[in-house]
């Protein structure tokens, strides 16, 4: 045969072209899964993929995705465009916005998992940081983290700040465990992250001890959609702004010695 795609159920598949073995994708883990109608999924993701211009090794990870999508339901059903986009972002930590993390959170809501979010600048990077994420990461299964952009902070935070940059503050967040997404926010109109919330609906909404309910203007939204706040109390003395102090006076001393 020309070409043949071997299906191998938990050890994913194997594609050959004119006899010679060409690919092997890996099965995804899914636990107690639904396989009825896998096989159909992957078959015909396969066959669309390839009429798109895929090539066979492309179009078997597009198949394989799609059937470890539709196996994870409780019931025999297809994989949609969009649980399939959001199958492949949930691999990648990066969002780009509002809409793709409305249809991540989504897929996740229908697996039955607790999505918590929380947001900040982040902008230097301390154990204050990674105390408050990691408790963050306990309210749920899977923690998202909005990020103002570098516009967002100079509103904020005057036009000193950031001292990282964007690119540079989702490079250093991404290699915390606690954290599954990031998204960037921001615009002269709005600089809190009432629509990531609208779009993630988080059963969680969590936020520093130096917050209330009644200076929280997020709060509102939260309730909105369904989802409850929570306050974790803050590391003392550590502030990327108070840092930012101590290195300026550490500066001005070393000038006067």
């Amino acid at each position: 045969a020309e070409h043949i795609t071997l299906t191998l159920d938990e050890d994913g598949c194997m594609v050959f072209e004119q006899g010679k073995y060409i690919h092997h994708t890996p099965a995804y883990p899914v636990e107690n899964p639904h396989v009825v109608g896998a096989g159909d999924t992957f078959i015909s993701t396969f066959t669309l993929a390839q009429c798109c211009g895929a090539s066979s090794a492309e179009a078997a990870e597009l198949a394989t995705a799609a059937a470890t999508v539709a196996i994870r339901k409780t019931a025999t059903a297809p994989c949609f465009l969009n649980e399939l986009k959001a199958f492949f972002s949930t691999q990648d930590k990066y969002v780009s916005g509002a809409k793709e993390l409305e249809e991540l959170c989504q897929f996740y809501h229908q697996q039955g998992k607790n999505v918590v979010f929380t947001n900040g600048c982040f902008d230097i990077l301390h154990s204050g940081h990674v105390s408050y994420l990691n408790q963050s990461k306990n309210y749920g299964d899977v923690l998202v983290v909005g990020l103002n952009n570098d516009d967002s902070i100079r509103r904020l935070k005057g036009s000193t700040r950031p001292i990282n940059e964007l690119a540079d503050r989702i490079y250093v967040l991404s290699g915390l465990s606690s954290i599954d997404h990031i998204v960037p926010f921001g615009s002269a109109i709005d600089d809190t992250p009432s629509a990531l919330i609208r779009a993630a609906k988080p059963d969680y909404y969590i936020k520093g001890g130096d917050y209330n309910l009644q200076n929280l203007p997020e709060a509102k939204v939260v309730e909105e959609v369904g989802g409850k706040v929570a306050f974790i109390p803050l590391v003392p003395d550590h502030s990327t702004t108070n840092m930012i102090k101590r290195i300026n006076e550490d500066a001005k001393l070393a000038k006067v010695i």
